[in-house]
């Protein structure tokens, strides 16, 4: 037997031992190795051995000269990815990091994955790429490969701990329908840090604390009798969600609104409060109009529905979008006539063609209750007669159930044809007034 170096390792040169013996004596040598790992292989007139030291491979290659005669050729490694880091590993949301990684052992690819792609720099030494704009909680991995085999799969992770985005919300409930005096539990979601969610609609007040940390929340609503929308908005330091809203319906009451979609894709206007006497250019006139919140009440003198019998209401609508706004009627059985008349300057301008309709579903102008009267299809001043007492002639008024929800929806056309896309409006805004005359015998 002869010892020679090539290389930088040690190749053993044997005659005349058969291949039985050498592959014991090779077990037995490798077994001094605490962590090593021997898998003999035979492919044709070769041996190969896989080493595992300290969880890396090498390869030992054997070849066969005649029929006797066996020499070691020498170890190859796999690469190593001696250290992969993020630096920093904690960000605020759209900031950036720099991943670094160390290579040995002459790899010839490296493979990103996680929330980077694609290859990554793979020769022997330090390298480095910065990721930009990171938003969410991200994790980047990295193996690399050469012809012996592939190093372990490496990963860092970087945690965004301030959004600096307005808060994410999401709202529903469960079940969507009940039976009267039924519950439903409303679940709304959230992301970005809020500091208060405020409600509106069936639900009222303000949620803090821990109501409002990151993750779900959910709240039981018992005792539903009538159909039931739960409006909720969030807000943090830097800006407010979308307001969303979960619907719960009360079997035998209003129809799935899905059946029924709003006009104009949905472009419902919440820009329409205005304050009357205030001048023009100021906070509640048409160019800067009030906050409205989508309710009736909102926008009408009073309190419910349908407030100061003969007091001015006041709004001022975007061309080609609709007002859909939401009342409750009460227990009595009143009887009206909805009337529109010309807007002045503190309205902003008149439109040529207004129409409104009352319906379960904001802004439909289609169903609109299954009763002709129900829509008003008019100029600039149109008019609806509408009661709450079921002996009404529903040839003369738009019949109203008591103590349940619907929608007032105006829009400034009168373009059936086209789903009222044509407008009536020729500035950006029109105008608009509207009040409620007494008709009880």
């Amino acid at each position: 037997m002869k010892n020679f170096i090539t290389k930088k390792y040690r190749v053993i040169y044997f005659k005349g031992i058969r291949l039985l013996m050498l592959s014991i004596l090779l077990i037995l040598t490798f077994q001094l190795f605490a962590t090593s790992k021997l898998h003999v292989e035979t492919q044709k007139d070769n041996l190969s051995w896989k080493i595992g030291i300290d969880s890396e491979l090498i390869n030992a290659g054997l070849n066969r000269i005649g029929n006797d005669v066996i020499f070691i050729s020498g170890f190859e490694p796999v690469p190593i990815i001696l250290a992969f880091t993020a630096n920093p590993t904690i960000i605020n949301a759209g900031d950036s990091t720099a991943l670094t990684w160390e290579l040995s052992n002459n790899a010839t690819e490296c493979i990103k994955s996680g929330d980077w792609s694609g290859t990554a720099a793979f020769t022997n030494g330090i390298h480095g790429e910065t990721i930009s704009n990171i938003m969410v909680d991200s994790t980047y991995q990295l193996q690399c490969s050469n012809n012996f085999g592939e190093s372990r799969l490496i990963s860092v992770q970087v945690s965004v701990i301030n959004s600096g985005q307005p808060p994410i919300l999401t709202l529903s409930a469960n079940p969507t329908t009940v039976n009267s005096g039924g519950s439903s539990t409303i679940t709304w979601t959230l992301a970005n840090d809020a500091t208060t969610c405020t409600k509106s609609g069936d639900w009222t007040g303000v949620f803090t604390g821990s109501a409002v940390t990151n993750g779900s929340h959910s709240l039981l609503v018992e005792n539903i009798t009538s159909n039931s929308t739960f409006n909720l908005v969030c807000v943090n330091s830097t800006g407010s969600s979308p307001s969303r809203t979960a619907t719960v319906l009360v079997n035998n009451g209003s129809p799935n609104c899905a059946n029924q979609p709003p006009i104009l894709n949905g472009d419902e206007d919440f820009t329409i409060k205005l304050i009357p006497g205030v001048p023009f250019g100021q906070p509640g006139s048409p160019s800067d109009p009030a906050t409205y919140d989508g309710t009736y009440d909102d926008i009408a003198p009073g309190s419910g529905w349908p407030g100061i019998l003969g007091t001015a209401s006041f709004f001022n609508l975007t061309s080609n979008k609709y007002i859909a706004m939401q009342f409750v009627t009460d227990n009595t059985n009143a009887i009206a006539r909805l009337v529109f008349t010309t807007p002045g300057n503190g309205q902003g301008p008149p439109s040529t063609a207004t129409t409104v309709a009352i319906s379960e579903c904001p802004g439909d102008f289609t169903t609109h209750l299954n009763q002709s009267r129900c829509l008003r299809v008019g100029g600039a001043v149109p008019n609806l007669r509408w009661s709450q007492n079921p002996n009404t002639n529903a040839l003369t008024h738009c019949i109203l159930e008591k103590n349940k929800i619907y929608y007032l929806n105006i829009v400034h056309s009168n373009s059936i044809a086209d789903g009222y896309s044509t407008t009536g409006c020729t500035s950006t805004n029109c105008g608009g007034i509207f009040s409620h005359t007494d008709e009880q015998n």
